[in-house]
């Protein structure tokens, strides 16, 4: 396999990511990572490096990048929305790998953009969700503060509260396109997204989701759990799609 860098001209400036290519030809399929808010293209300890390298031994051409503001992409202003430059890049991709089917892999708030442009790019066969953020963002605000204290001492739990302005682009995502969330039971960020699942589930929206024992990304195993279901959801996509 080959790893090397690019830089792609946006109409916001330029986004530095990295390509990890399989030896040989044909290439069975594509990926794009999306990478949490901030976060970087490698992920925490490597995990998004060691996935395109598992990924592109399976025969995946494989994305990451940095979002605005963040490593490579340093010259793009960081109030830049990471889904306008990102939707550019898909494009740029597209053209490079050709027709192929795609996978999308989102982590935290990559969730959000990953489940966003999942229906708008042709071939996307899989969408697999990694600890997915879904909860409204924290807020200092007063009464943002007090609407908290009022929530537990209804008996509810802040973290059980989701952003409902998300559910109709998840709702959109799971009915296009077949769907996974992997989510660590000791997660803050599982709640959140546990209830908006079920709300879902209500109405019919399919999703497959697995649990994991942990704290998720934040630790050695948890992203090593997390890094080996999802190159296993890979290969079972994969060997469920019949050749072009």
């Amino acid at each position: 396999m080959s790893t090397h860098p690019v830089l792609v001209n946006t109409g916001h400036g330029l986004i530095g990511a990295i390509i990890t290519e399989p030896d040989g030809n044909p290439r069975r399929a594509a990926a794009i990572l999306f990478e949490g808010r901030e976060g970087r293209r490698s992920g925490v300890n490597q995990v998004w490096t060691l996935t395109a390298r598992e990924l592109a031994g399976m025969g995946v051409t494989v994305l990451r990048l940095d979002y605005p503001g963040w490593g490579d992409s340093w010259a793009v202003p960081p109030g830049i929305p990471p889904g306008l430059p990102m939707r550019e890049v898909i494009a740029w991709f597209r053209e490079r790998v050709g027709d192929v089917d795609l996978l999308f892999i989102g982590a935290c708030f990559g969730s959000r953009l990953a489940a966003a442009v999942a229906t708008e790019v042709p071939n996307v066969v899989g969408l697999a969700l990694v600890n997915p953020y879904v909860r409204i963002p924290p807020s200092k605000k007063f009464t943002a503060r007090a609407r908290r204290a009022v929530t537990r001492l209804a008996g509810r739990s802040p973290r059980e509260r989701f952003d409902r302005s998300l559910k109709d682009v998840f709702r959109g995502a799971f009915r296009t396109v077949p769907s996974l969330a992997i989510v660590a039971d000791g997660d803050g960020r599982t709640p959140a997204f546990m209830t908006m699942q079920r709300t879902l589930r209500e109405e019919g929206v399919p999703l497959e989701v697995q649990t994991f024992s942990g704290a998720g990304n934040r630790t050695l195993g948890g992203q090593r759990e997390g890094r080996e279901r999802v190159v296993a959801w890979a290969r079972s996509r994969l060997h469920e799609l019949s050749p072009r």
